[in-house]
Formats: C-alpha cells, structure tokens, sequence
C-alpha cells in the first residue's frame, strides 16, 4: 500500500516537472520569438539592429575585409550636423576602437568626451575576419519612436590610428535612413573568440578627451576622390542643369525673338520643338535615371526629400507640357476673324490720328483674344517648369550633395553656384526683353487677319498666307506666345 502511493506521489511530481518544464520552454520560445530590432543594407554595409530590454545591440557589418577597412559608424538624426555618432575600427593588434562623435559643420566629428548615452563594444557579436569586418556595440533604447529612427551612416577604407580621438580620412560613402526595431528579429551572430592571425588580442578603447585641437582636426579632414556613385550624381546634376536651365530656356526664347522676323515666321516651330524635345528628353531621362538608380542602389527610399520630390514633379511636368504642345499645334481651333468696324470708325480711322491710335489699340485687342487660352496656359507652364527648376538645381547644390555625400562645402561647388546666381538673373531679363516684342507680334497678327500688308512683310507673303486655309492661317498667326 504504502509503495503503490510512493509510487503515484512519484508519478505526480514527474509530472508536474515535466509540465513545467514544457511551460518554462514554451515561454523561453515565446520571448525569442518576440524579439525584435530592424536593419538596413547598402552595397558595402549592413546595419542589424537587436532590441534587449532597455538597450539595443547595433551590429555593423562590412563587405570589406579587416585589411581593407578604414572605420564605418552610424548616427542618430537626419543629417551630419548635429548627430550623435558612433565610429568604430578594428586596430593592427586586435583591438577596436569606439568612438563616440559630433559634428557642428561639414567637417570631421569632434569626440564627446562624457556622451549622454555611452555605447559599450558587444564581443559576442563582433566578427573580425579576412572577408568581412563584422564590430557590434550596445546603447539605450533611443528616445524617439522605436518604429521609426532616423539614423545616419558612412564608412571608409583609410584606417585611423587606434586612438579614439584620431584624424578620419573622409568617408567613402554616407547617407541617412529609417530604421524600424518594432519589427521580429533574429538574434545576431555570434563570432568566435579564438583569435585570427589578423586578432591577437581581444581588447578594445573608447573615447577619450580629444588631444588635438579642431582647428588642426577639420583641416586635415580632407575629400578623398569622388566614388564612382558619386561621379554618376555630378553627371546627373550637369544633364540636368544643362537640359532645364539651359535648354529649356533657349527653346522659350526662340518664338519669342523669331516670331516678328518675316525670314523666320514660318521656321520657329520647327527650331522650339527640336530643342524642347528632340535634345532636351535624352539629357532630362538620363540624368533622372542616374538618380533614381543610385538613389535604389544606395537603400534609400525614392522620393523622401524635397529635391527628389521636386525631380519627380519636373519630369511629369515636362512630359505633360510636351503632350501640351504637340496638341496646340496639331489640333488647333478656327481662326477667330476681327471684329467688324462700323462706318463711322472707317471714316474716323482716315481723317483722326487720334482714332487711328484707337483703331489699332482695338485690333490689338482683338489679335490677343483671337488667340486660344491654351497658348496662354502652356506659356505659363513652360515659364512655371523652368521656375521649378531653378529652384530645385540651387536645393541640389546647397543642400542635397553635401547632405547625401557628407563632403564638404568646395570650390566646385562654389563655383556652381555662382553659375547659378548669374543665370538667374539673365534669363528672366532675355525674356522680358522678349515679351517687349508682344506688340509687333499683335499688329502683325491683326494686319494678317484684316487682309492687310504687316509692317516688315512683302505682298507676296501677304498673298501667300492669305491663300490659305483659316485652320492653316491660324498656325502661323497665333500658336505660341
């Protein structure tokens, strides 16, 4: 009897071990499965990102080798200025280096010697190999939304020297993104600690009070040679400079000075159109393309700022303007005769100055409201494209090169924008210029449509244009503006 209840007793406690250890299992699966973190990945550097309780484990890994690497670092903001920053590099001896930054320009970050938030190297997961440079640290939860963190990185392949305060070669690339750690997240790799012929050591140092002044610091924070990704955005920015500042504008120019030039009345259509778009298009989809793919290839989202906004908006507008135009011209209205004038006008018009001045202010008016509204919207467009586009190519100089780039404020660009100031000034005065030939352009449009001979004009142009149709008449009189 008394071995029967031994034995149930036994069977009982089994049990319930055996239940609470199926539970402590499930609840062990659970809490793996609920991790979470984020990452991010550009060619040459991976962000992983672990969140663990109240810190968060940032593992950096680059496609460079240990030899090759110089330092990568990420930040936390939306730009160089004024965001804190975590540099780190694996050392000749093993060692690595953390160093935790600030930037108050385009220049080399300054170390902060006592950071609010410390970020303390994570051996585990930091992987020094002869492939890859894999270095992990960890920090406090950051105090913005953890489903949404703007984070900064950049990396290059010029290795400091294993202080924490050490001068940094310029980056080989940088950009910004958005990092989501509300997302499920496996655990992180783990690297070994038997040390490589390239790790004899596993030790590593973190900032310190830097010993040089920033002054001396910043001067020697060099550009290095433009990357190859680098040279496609300057092409980018030259096509499409080139295109819209340029270009464009000769081609709004052109019916504006050519129009009341009899030689030239018939041909300047042919001159607009070729211009606007048989060589502005190839120079405009180009230069969008080497943006839109670098901007894919370097993992940021397409069309997240405003000049990118601005890029997108100019294309459709170009497009739909070229549309524009090729149905003004193709798909015109009847000309619109003058407006008859009575006896007493016609008597008047041959014996007063004074009515003849108003006889030819009336014609005038009624030139320019023969003239269809679309001509009028599409001149507007036009004017409105080119507008945006000044606007847009002085944000890319000022503020998206050195923001995507992280380079420095040069000559070059310097330069750019002083080629910038001055073009802006002298369009808006060749067509105002331009538009002082309005009035010619109206008398000859109204002495057309009356029958008369135009000043400039010979009568044998006169019957020419005459001869034709109205539909025919009103592509020469009044298409454009």
């Amino acid at each position: 009897m008394t071995t029967t209840r031994i034995s149930r007793s036994s069977h009982t406690l089994m049990s319930r071990l055996s239940s609470l250890a199926l539970a402590a299992l499930i609840a062990l699966g659970n809490v793996q499965a609920q991790q979470t973190g984020g990452s991010f990945c550009i060619t040459s550097l991976c962000v992983n990102a672990l969140v663990e309780g109240d810190s968060v484990t940032y593992q950096l890994k680059s496609t460079m080798g240990f030899n090759d690497l110089g330092w990568m670092a990420i930040g936390f903001g939306n730009g160089m200025i004024g965001s804190p920053m975590v540099i780190t590099w694996p050392n000749q001896d093993g060692t690595i280096t953390i160093s935790q930054r600030q930037a108050t320009a385009h220049a080399m970050p300054q170390v902060v010697p006592n950071p609010p938030q410390v970020a303390t190297l994570a051996w585990q997961n930091s992987i020094l190999a002869t492939n890859d440079t894999t270095i992990a640290f960890s920090m406090p939860l950051p105090e913005s939304p953890l489903n949404a963190v703007n984070m900064i990185y950049a990396y290059s392949g010029t290795r400091p020297s294993s202080s924490p305060d050490a001068v940094l070669q310029k980056h080989l690339q940088s950009g910004t993104f958005v990092m989501d750690l509300t997302r499920p997240q496996a655990a992180l790799p783990t690297g070994s600690y038997t040390p490589t012929s390239y790790v004899p050591t596993r030790t590593y140092s973190r900032s310190a009070t830097p010993t040089s002044s920033p002054g001396q610091s910043q001067s020697q924070f060099d550009d290095p040679p433009l990357t190859s990704d680098e040279r496609k955005l300057v092409t980018h920015g030259i096509l499409m400079s080139l295109a819209f500042l340029v270009l464009l504008p000769i081609g709004a120019l052109i019916p504006r000075y050519t129009r009341t030039v009899p030689a030239l009345q018939n041909k300047w259509f042919t001159a607009h159109w070729i211009v606007q778009f048989l060589i502005s298009s190839p120079l405009i989809f180009a230069g969008w393309a080497l943006a839109y793919q670098h901007v894919g290839k370097s993992g940021r989202k397409h069309f997240e700022d405003p000049h990118q906004k601005a890029g997108l908006a100019l294309l459709v507008l170009y497009l739909v303007q070229i549309v524009f135009g090729a149905i003004i011209h193709f798909f015109k209205p009847g000309a619109k005769p003058l407006a008859s004038k009575s006896a007493e006008d016609k008597d008047a018009d041959s014996t007063s100055k004074t009515h003849t001045g108003m006889a030819s202010s009336q014609a005038i008016k009624s030139s320019v409201l023969a003239r269809p509204v679309q001509n009028y919207l599409h001149a507007i467009a036009g004017l409105s494209i080119i507008g945006l586009a000044f606007w847009n190519v002085r944000y890319g100089i000022k503020h998206e090169w050195t923001t995507y780039t992280g380079r420095s404020w040069t000559s070059d660009l310097n330069r750019a924008n002083k080629w910038w100031l001055a073009w802006v000034i002298i369009v808006p005065i060749l067509y105002a210029l331009g538009l002082a030939l309005l009035p010619r352009q109206w008398h000859q449009e109204a002495a057309r449509r009356s029958g008369g001979v135009p000043s400039g004009s010979s009568g044998t142009n006169l019957v020419k244009i005459n001869s034709q149709n109205p539909h025919t008449r009103e592509s020469t009189e009044v298409k454009g503006v």
